[in-house]
């Protein structure tokens, strides 16, 4: 008692404690108190190492209280079996707290598992019926390309009843006319029918294939017949 009475007077010393042993004893409590006549109180002996700490000791106080809690840090430190169910206590909680997120985890992916094999669903639908389409679709442009070429075949039927290959091939503007000497025999009867300006309507606006009057020019110099003197009128005669 009168060591421990010592530390709990001076603050200046180094205190190391190595060793604690504790006993219960009881104390007579005054007369004007109003708790019973006895208290128990449990009395610490400790040992004594002099300048063994870089740090020093904690200060003491007369307290009851302050010698429980010396008790709780001797035995969070000292390898008490306290000591070691505190570890696993933490030990087991941390694993409580992973496993918790884990199994969050887990949901979550297993949410967006079935939310992507939901999408994938829609869009094979999606992929079925844009393929359905895609195939009437292609269908119906091959009936199409068939009545487009029967028709032609048709109405190239009918025009060759009425007009030449190189008329044909001019109002179909597959290529530019080449004209023969018949087309232009035509051309230039019809020209000579009817006035310049209606044979100019007729192949500028009623868009009918005809030689221009240009060509029709060249071709009648080209193939009208020389004068020649016998033809000529005798000028002198007169």
């Amino acid at each position: 008692m009168e060591r421990v009475d010592k530390l709990l007077s001076s603050t200046t010393n180094y205190l190391s404690i190595i060793k604690c042993d504790t006993t219960d004893s009881i104390f007579p409590v005054a007369a004007n108190s109003d708790e019973p006549s006895t208290q128990m109180v449990r009395i610490y002996t400790v040992e004594l190492r002099d300048n063994f700490l870089e740090k020093p000791a904690p200060l003491l106080s007369n307290s009851v209280s302050d010698l429980s809690s010396i008790d709780s840090d001797l035995s969070s430190f000292d390898g008490s079996p306290s000591s070691d169910s505190c570890r696993q206590e933490l030990s087991r909680k941390n694993c409580d707290t992973q496993s918790d997120e884990l199994r969050r985890e887990l949901k979550r992916l297993e949410t967006l598992k079935n939310q992507l094999f939901d999408e994938q669903k829609q869009l094979a639908e999606c992929e079925k019926e844009l393929t359905g389409s895609l195939r009437l679709i292609e269908k119906e442009i091959q009936d199409t390309e068939l009545e487009t070429k029967l028709l032609g075949d048709k109405q190239l039927e009918m025009l060759r009843k009425c007009l030449s290959p190189a008329q044909i091939r001019h109002l179909f503007n597959k290529e530019k006319a080449k004209w023969s000497v018949d087309d232009t025999a035509v051309a230039y009867t019809i020209s000579c029918m009817v006035s310049r300006d209606f044979y100019r309507y007729m192949r500028d606006q009623l868009k009918f294939p005809l030689p221009s009057l240009s060509i029709i020019n060249r071709h009648y110099r080209m193939f009208r017949p020389k004068k020649t003197l016998v033809h000529q009128p005798n000028i002198s005669s007169k």
